[in-house]
C-alpha cells in the first residue's frame, strides 16, 4: 500500500484521503488509509496539513510523476469548478488560483520566506524588506497559507495575502468580479515576489 500512496502523491499536489482512495481504488477503509499515511509522515516522506476541516497530504519531496500521480493530477484539473476558478480568483480576502500559488512560489524561490512547516512560515529579512518597500506594510514574522482549491498548492492568506490583493486591486493590476474571478490587467502580477 505504501508504494501506491507514494505513487499517487507524486502529483505533488495536496490530496484528501477520499481522493486518494478514489484514485488508487484501494480496497480498505479511510481509517486504514489514514493510518498508512501517518506512517509515511512519521518516516518523513509526506506532509500532513489539516485545513478547512480536512486532512490533506502531499509528498515531502518532488518525485518523478508516476502514472498514478498523473491520474491524480488529471483528476484535480478536470473538476469543473476548479477549471472555472483556476487562473485567478479571490479566496476569502486574498488571491487564489494559479496567480496566488505563483506568488507564494516566487517568495519561496527568492528566499523571502522560510517554510519550516505549513503552520510555521516565516518572512526572512529579505522578505520583510520586500513587503515594507512594495506594500508599505509591516507584518508579523509568521505568515499564513491556504491550500488552494484548484491548484492544491499553498497560497498566502491572512494579513499578507489580504494586503497583496488590496495592493494589486488599488494599483489596477487586477480587477475583482462579482463571481470571485480576478481579471488580470497586467501580466507582471505573476512576477510579484520574485
Amino acid at each position: 500500500m505504501d508504494k501506491k500512496l507514494l505513487s499517487v502523491l507524486s502529483c505533488n499536489q495536496f490530496l484528501t484521503e477520499h481522493e486518494i482512495k478514489k484514485i488508487t481504488n484501494l480496497d480498505c477503509s479511510l481509517e486504514k488509509i489514514h493510518q498508512e499515511l501517518e506512517k509515511l509522515e512519521t518516516n518523513n516522506l509526506i506532509i500532513h496539513y489539516f485545513f478547512a476541516k480536512r486532512d490533506y497530504w502531499i509528498s515531502k519531496r518532488s518525485y518523478q510523476l508516476s502514472e498514478l500521480g498523473n491520474t491524480a493530477h488529471q483528476y484535480l484539473v478536470s473538476r469543473k469548478k476548479a477549471q472555472k476558478l483556476h487562473t485567478a480568483r479571490t479566496c476569502y480576502h486574498h488571491i487564489g488560483g494559479q496567480l496566488g500559488v505563483r506568488i507564494f512560489e516566487n517568495f519561496y524561490n527568492s528566499n523571502k520566506i522560510s517554510v519550516l512547516s505549513l503552520d510555521n512560515i516565516l518572512l526572512t529579512e529579505k522578505g520583510k524588506q520586500f513587503i515594507s518597500a512594495s506594500l508599505k506594510l509591516s507584518i508579523p514574522n509568521t505568515v499564513k497559507v491556504c491550500v488552494d482549491f484548484s491548484e492544491r498548492r499553498p497560497h498566502f492568506a491572512g494579513k499578507l495575502g489580504n494586503s497583496i490583493l488590496k495592493n494589486m486591486v488599488k494599483s489596477n493590476q487586477i480587477t475583482p468580479t462579482t463571481n470571485r474571478l480576478l481579471i488580470i490587467k497586467n501580466k507582471e502580477v505573476y512576477n510579484f515576489g520574485k
